[in-house]
């Protein structure tokens, strides 16, 4: 469990007041720093892939995560408390991917393979891709019944191509490449188009969801990984391209917005996720101008309220220091 303390739900309090004021008494100023750090951003970026899924890097162990959800048959279908949710299940399987990676201990990569397995046992599939559906009522977005999510179909094809990445499995590289097409298919509802070519993949299908952070980075780091293994051509750089043109929408000095659709800004859970999947973008680019911007917003967070939150028996404490 996430360590609420008093200062978490302070912290968490001053968020939504200061969301609700720029909302409705003033509009925030860009800041400039930031502007000129992503002016320096220059294409084409290079693409490598790391079978470590960074952005999840914080978590110390799929032990430690597992302790917040409930499994069926050694599969993580849930986080406590909620419905079942195949997003769950790739988020574990790419930690216990991490913990194989860290120790080389066959039992993770066994227990890998079982939820590869179980998500290909779930997945449907139409003219536009493969895909994996929620079936959950989410009342502030209008969300009920069978829905999509552009988070969901990143984070599987992320599962699938680190399991190519290990058996060469050609039918693993397809369901990545297949999960990220469903998602670029622009007659389905996750594809929002932007100006100037540039598009925004969406974690909710609905309009009170619209353009939510986390979500679109996970599929940048997925379709930038991706391009790394086909030859087929994805709109990489389009995706980088819109994510550094939108992102000064998100930010007020040391506050990311959640989405652009919603008044709050990130809780503190999200705004270290948004500083772990920065990090995780310069490992895949080794662009300086990314490691920059991610180093920039290390500075606008409490990193020991980070790990605080996490609490000390859940963190990689090492990859903190390391990276951070």
């Amino acid at each position: 469990m996430y360590n609420r303390n008093v200062k978490y739900y302070l912290n968490t309090l001053r968020l939504k007041l200061l969301a609700l004021c720029h909302r409705y008494i003033y509009t925030p100023k860009h800041d400039n720093k930031l502007l000129e750090l992503l002016a320096s951003v220059s294409y084409p970026l290079n693409y490598s892939f790391d079978p470590f899924y960074h952005s999840l890097g914080f978590w110390k162990s799929s032990e430690a995560y597992g302790r917040q959800l409930m499994f069926k048959n050694k599969i993580a279908v849930a986080e406590n408390g909620s419905v079942e949710s195949l997003l769950t299940t790739g988020v574990y399987a790419l930690i216990i991917f991490n913990d194989y990676l860290e120790t080389k201990d066959e039992n993770y990569l066994s227990l890998f393979n079982m939820h590869i397995d179980y998500l290909i046992a779930n997945a449907n599939q139409n003219t536009s891709g493969i895909y994996w559906s929620h079936n959950e009522k989410i009342s502030r977005f209008n969300l009920e019944g069978e829905w999509q999510s552009g988070i969901t179909q990143a984070i599987i094809s992320s599962c699938f191509l680190r399991h190519y990445y290990i058996t060469k499995k050609s039918k693993s590289l397809q369901y990545a490449s297949l999960a990220i097409d469903f998602a670029l298919n622009k007659s389905q509802s996750l594809y929002s188009e932007l100006q100037e070519g540039k598009f925004w993949i969406e974690e909710y299908p609905s309009s009170k969801g619209k353009s939510v952070l986390n979500g679109f980075i996970f599929f940048v780091i997925a379709i930038s990984e991706l391009g790394c293994f086909t030859k087929e051509v994805f709109p990489v750089e389009s995706a980088y391209k819109s994510l550094i043109t939108e992102l000064p929408k998100f930010q007020n000095k040391s506050n990311l917005r959640y989405a652009l659709s919603l008044p709050e800004y990130s809780n503190l859970f999200y705004q270290q996720l948004h500083l772990f999947q920065l990090n995780h973008l310069y490992q895949i680019t080794k662009s300086d101008a990314v490691m920059n911007l991610r180093d920039y917003w290390k500075e606008k967070i409490d990193i020991k309220s980070v790990s605080h939150f996490l609490g000390k028996s859940n963190i990689n404490q090492q990859y903190f220091d390391s990276n951070f």
